[in-house]
């Protein structure tokens, strides 16, 4: 077996253990765990701007429209009656 070819297979072998690893992680973990992926995720999809041209846009009429999204994606997904505290 060529140096290259062992490379290769650990590569492919190193990927799939790590996903095995993380599904397994992640069916395990607590519901409210894996709530807060799920929010954090929403999140970062909510946060990537919008494209013109290629380039982000962050013209004035844009961030006027992500500002009304927040207003609605806050209604919707935090609870502001919540309080979190360090125990």
């Amino acid at each position: 077996m060529s140096p290259r070819t062992g490379r290769s297979s650990l590569l492919i072998f190193s990927v799939l253990f790590i996903t095995a690893v993380s599904c397994l992680a992640e069916s395990n973990a607590p519901a409210g765990y894996r709530d807060l992926v799920a929010l954090f995720e929403e999140w970062r999809a909510f946060e990537r701007p919008a494209n013109l041209d290629g380039a982000p846009d962050y013209t004035a009429s844009a961030m006027a429209k992500r500002h009304e999204e927040l207003a609605s994606h806050r209604a919707t997904r935090i609870e502001p009656t919540v309080a979190f505290r360090a125990e």
